[in-house]
């Protein structure tokens, strides 16, 4: 851990500063759908660090809205940028990868992925909800700044 904190650390920590070091944990008891198994390793997360480091339960800001902004996000270009990425051939398509693995079990691509790949071709945001996700971009970024305390 301490590794870590001085990899990322500007200018390096010194002891003092791990003193003061704080690790957010996810709330497991979030309304926002998590499995079992995600639940139970953030709380083995928060008994694992015991006393070594201070820690909380949070939710970090925009967590709710990040899969549906993700979603818009890839459907800006339809996407084809995930698609071109995600595929190594042409000729295959997300909605046939998508039949074929929920009926054989046999794909290199997670159900979720080509699930989401076809409702991208379906739901293109508009212009308007475009500038609205640029908006809701720099505002996250400028409020994960802050809790890092990069800028005040």
């Amino acid at each position: 851990m301490r590794l870590l904190y001085n990899v990322m650390a500007e200018p390096t920590s010194t002891n003092s500063d791990l003193d003061n070091l704080k690790v957010a944990i996810l709330d497991p008891n979030i309304s926002y759908p998590l499995q079992q198994t995600m639940r139970t390793f953030l709380q083995q997360l928060k008994t694992r660090l015991g006393t070594a480091f201070q820690h909380e339960y949070t939710v970090p800001p925009y967590f709710a809205e990040a899969a549906q902004i993700w979603q818009e996000i890839m459907s800006i270009d339809w996407g084809d940028s995930v698609k071109r990425a995600a595929f190594t051939q042409d000729t295959q398509t997300a909605l046939g990868t998508l039949i074929k693995e929920k009926l054989t079990h046999s794909t290199d691509h997670h159900p979720y992925l080509t699930w989401a790949l076809v409702g991208a071709r379906l739901f293109k945001p508009s212009s308007q909800r475009q500038l609205e996700i640029k908006k809701v971009i720099k505002q996250g970024t400028r409020c994960f700044m802050i809790t890092l305390k990069i800028v005040s």
